[in-house]
């Protein structure tokens, strides 16, 4: 989304279009984001995004405080000869209840995989999420943050009907439930991801956030690696940590974070 207006670029096939006013431009985790608010983009079919029985996984970056609304959707909700809908569809929903739904419907068997509550997510702070199908072995996860929070099995949805129906952002064919917030970088996979590689996808533009990471692990010892040479560069605990990634030369590092039972690992690029 490094370009917003009334269309934004595809870099696979064509673009976006908006309906409504088109969307804002916001500053993004790498570049430009767009900002939804009450406006959507409807992208048309194209041959990379007729899912049918392949493994896939949707992944973007969100920031919003957002309660009830579709971040993405592609299909209809029913089937209408006439109107030329088939009623299969994939959606990601933020729910009224305070959860977060990931879905896939054939017209005949809906499946489905939520997070209960997912409240702590839309909380005006950019979060990743992975929505994956594994068509053989039957399952849909949701990921956050590159971690595993919810997976469904034994999906009984077969096939996702190639047709021209097409994939919208920001909404669904619903259209009175608009998802209101910022959205970076939206992309399908055509694989269904493994654990590790997800959070591989998300730790590649975590540190953006790294402040934000920092700021929550007050009592961890910090480490920052070049990731190029494996050199060491600056260590630091606690609140002394809190501008460890100030003043680093251009490069690409890796920030260790080493808590009293756990580690996690984060590579950012300095510009």
């Amino acid at each position: 989304f490094d370009t917003v207006g009334a269309t934004t670029p595809n870099m696979v096939y064509g673009e976006a279009t908006a309906v409504g006013d088109a969307p804002a431009a916001a500053a993004g985790l790498k570049e430009g984001a767009v900002n939804f608010n009450g406006s959507y983009y409807s992208q048309p079919a194209y041959d990379s995004i007729q899912l049918g029985t392949s493994d896939f996984t949707i992944e973007c970056w969100f920031n919003s405080t957002d309660n009830d609304g579709y971040m993405f959707f592609k299909g209809s909700h029913s089937a209408n000869t006439a109107a030329g809908t088939t009623g299969h569809w994939i959606g990601l929903e933020r729910h009224s209840s305070g959860s977060l739904n990931f879905a896939i419907d054939d017209d005949v068997n809906k499946s489905q995989v939520s997070l209960t509550n997912a409240n702590s997510y839309f909380d005006g702070k950019w979060h990743h999420v992975a929505c994956v199908r594994n068509y053989e072995e039957k399952t849909l996860t949701l990921y956050l943050d590159g971690k595993n929070v919810a997976q469904t099995t034994g999906v009984k949805t077969g096939a996702l009907a190639d047709n021209n129906e097409p994939l919208l952002l920001g909404c669904s064919d619903e259209t009175t439930r608009p998802y209101e917030g910022l959205m970076d970088e939206f992309i399908i996979h055509p694989v269904a991801m493994t654990d590790d590689e997800v959070m591989q996808a998300y730790q590649a533009l975590a540190a953006s956030s790294i402040q934000e990471v920092m700021a929550t692990e007050t009592d961890a010892l910090y480490t920052v690696v070049d990731a190029m040479s494996g050199i060491m560069m600056r260590r630091a605990s606690g609140h002394d940590a809190a501008g460890i990634t100030n003043g680093l030369p251009q490069g690409i590092y890796v920030l260790v974070i080493e808590k009293s039972n756990s580690f996690e690992t984060y590579k950012f690029v300095k510009r």
